[in-house]
């Protein structure tokens, strides 16, 4: 994975098109390079569910590997999700901010997908304000961003928009027995299913990011409907 914007713009520069870049990357205005624009795709996935599963991952992990305590301290990681929630609530009427609460008290993130778009610009991590109003901004870059509760929808759409690179991926994702074995063994462990109340502090916390999660379901349902994929 590349983890820095001059890396990634060096991959990019030094390939010949087609090519594809896949991976975890923040958001690149490659135009402020001199280069073109990549095509770009993305998936994102419901606020709530994602961090529920990056709690129990970095603590549990998945089938192919256990979690991993050296990323966040002792005391966080013995902490369960409510405790560390009812802290992040506490704590955030305190006055800090929804990402440094979560952070402090979870050792994960609760506004990932509003960074990951906002780029590498450092009020991407400590303006939420900012982070959001550019993550918006620069979700117009992206010929589709789908969600990973409606991906068979997402993928329809990439085979109408990208047919000559993207015809068939439909098929070839729930077809393909590699690809559902790495689904399969990629689960996190040990997932508890949490009250009612929890998950609503938590909605309430994320506030942001369903903002922008919201805007890019609505994006993608008017594609499903310009594309003629739904009435």
């Amino acid at each position: 994975m590349l983890t820095n914007e001059s890396a990634l713009v060096n991959e990019v520069s030094h390939r010949k098109p087609p090519f594809i870049v896949v991976g975890h990357h923040l958001h690149v205005n490659y135009t402020n390079y001199g280069l073109q624009q990549p095509i770009g795709i993305s998936l994102v996935r419901d606020p709530v569910e994602r961090f529920i599963s990056e709690f129990y991952y970095v603590r549990y992990g998945d089938h192919t590997k256990a979690g991993n305590q050296r990323h966040i301290p002792k005391e966080v990681y013995n902490r369960t999700i409510e405790k560390c929630v009812d802290m992040a609530v506490k704590n955030k009427e305190s006055g800090d901010s929804v990402a440094v609460s979560i952070g402090k008290f979870c050792g994960c993130t609760l506004n990932h997908e509003i960074v990951r778009f906002c780029g590498y610009d450092k009020r991407c991590t400590s303006d939420p304000e900012f982070a959001l109003s550019q993550a918006k901004a620069n979700l117009r870059e992206y010929i589709a961003v789908g969600l990973t509760e409606q991906l068979v929808e997402f993928f329809q759409v990439l085979e109408k928009l990208l047919p000559n690179m993207l015809k068939g991926i439909s098929r070839i994702y729930y077809e393909n027995e590699k690809i559902q074995n790495t689904i399969r063994v990629s689960r996190t462990f040990s997932k508890d299913r949490l009250s009612e109340e929890v998950l609503q502090k938590l909605r309430a916390l994320a506030a942001r990011e369903y903002e922008f999660y919201d805007l890019v379901v609505d994006r993608l349902r008017y594609q499903q409907m310009k594309l003629k994929l739904i009435l």
